[in-house]
């Protein structure tokens, strides 16, 4: 699951710029370039001297400040800068976070502001703290999420519930399956009507994995539907979305499969951790 655009994470070693690329690094009120990415500004992209703003294809942005507060004035002032210049590409590197002793927790917040922009790129580990601070929700396209409370199908629509392997269809999403979008009683497992069901009641939550492979496998087979999964397993059986969520790893590049808005954040933040 791509929650971070490749295009917007600034490479860790930046040895030579686009004609339409600017450096952006930290500097010190009197323009001494003492850290290694200033020195790069310096040496390789023309920034000598430079405290703040632009000059050659480098942007300075003061660091070395008594604390962090201090710093987001002069970020606020870049970001500014970025939005009204969307014809450069602003590759901003972890500002702050070298000889002026700041953290990645403390100084990517002050970019959050920037998220947005898609001419400016930051750092993974900045994107990784927005993320964490939910300050970036990963942008999941309208229709890949599938709504909390479904009571109409369209024309092309299946409903995806947990269910128990007897095809007892007493409560929950399963209830609505079979008194709405003709589920089977006594069929706990597969495409009945207009509803498929995923045997969730079951004592692992790995029990229920090749269910949710079988059920994804069947949704590739038939683009010609679109797939609305629930929050299977988190109700009657007892499982939370964290638990869950993870099974539908492989369903993120299936396009006809919308998943609970709650396994989307569970994926991302799975993704997160694995970056």
């Amino acid at each position: 699951m791509e929650t971070i655009p490749q295009n917007r994470i600034t490479p860790e070693q930046i040895e030579r710029l686009e004609p339409n690329e600017i450096f952006v690094f930290g500097s010190n009120r009197i323009g001494k370039h003492y850290g290694k990415a200033a020195r790069m500004a310096y040496e390789s992209f023309g920034g000598g001297g430079l405290a703040e703003g632009v000059k050659g294809q480098t942007y300075a942005i003061p660091v070395v400040r008594a604390g962090v507060e201090m710093i987001a004035p002069h970020v606020d002032i870049f970001i500014t800068f970025a939005r009204n210049h969307p014809e450069i590409r602003f590759l901003v590197t972890r500002v702050g976070c070298g000889v002026a002793g700041f953290t990645d927790e403390e100084i990517a917040p002050l970019f959050a502001a920037a998220a947005d922009m898609e001419n400016v790129t930051l750092p993974l580990s900045f994107w990784r703290v927005l993320l964490q601070r939910k300050l970036y929700p990963p942008r999941i396209p309208a229709r890949r999420i599938a709504p909390d409370n479904i009571r109409t199908l369209g024309e092309n629509e299946i409903f995806v519930f947990g269910s128990n392997l007897a095809g007892k269809h007493y409560g929950g999403a399963a209830r609505i399956a079979c008194e709405h979008f003709g589920a089977e009683w006594g069929v706990g497992h597969g495409l009945t009507g207009r509803s498929y069901a995923i045997p969730t009641m079951r004592a692992d939550v790995e029990m229920i994995r090749p269910y949710v492979d079988e059920f994804i496998a069947f949704a590739r087979e038939h683009g010609e539907y679109r797939f609305l999964v629930t929050r299977i397993g988190c109700g009657i059986a007892g499982f939370t979305d964290k638990e869950v969520a993870p099974l539908f790893a492989s369903a993120v590049d299936v396009e006809n499969i919308a998943l609970p808005s709650s396994f989307w954040d569970e994926l991302a933040a799975l993704d997160n951790e694995r970056q």
